[in-house]
């Protein structure tokens, strides 16, 4: 989704040479490096209904381009899936170690044990699962 601008004249067939109106994210890989905005979409998609197909659309309805159609948006999204996940697992470390050292203050027996409530309403045997957080739903 990154622009370019190149200027031509009217008159003579001078062309400049194209200008990137982008910063390239940095893929240390050989090829074309994409923009970064490629990569800001999805981020700011993850967590969100709208999927890659959606925003895709939505931005073609306001007149601006979007590439090829060739999974690009989802490519960047799988990749920036993986950068989340890696942040969310660090983040709940930072965390538990939090924890760990509360307790610690406390003067807790154990200090890894983390207290928590739930909620008996919905008649959930157990609470998440390994894909999603939250409790199961029973019909």
């Amino acid at each position: 989704m990154g622009p370019g601008m190149e200027l031509f004249c009217a008159k003579c067939s001078y062309r400049s040479p194209l200008h990137k109106l982008y910063r390239e994210a940095d893929t240390n890989k050989p090829g074309p490096k994409p923009a970064l905005v490629n990569r800001y979409l999805p981020s700011a998609l993850c967590g969100q209904s709208v999927i890659t197909e959606g925003a895709r659309l939505l931005l073609e309805h306001i007149n601006i381009p979007t590439g090829a159609n060739s999974g690009m948006l989802q490519r960047q999204a799988n990749l920036v899936s993986k950068e989340i996940t890696l942040l969310n697992k660090k983040n709940m470390a930072e965390k538990t170690r939090q924890v760990v050292e509360v307790n610690h203050l406390r003067g807790d027996a154990n200090t890894s044990t983390i207290g928590i409530a739930l909620d008996g309403r919905y008649n959930s045997t157990s609470f998440g699962s390994a894909n999603k957080p939250g409790m199961n739903a029973s019909q």
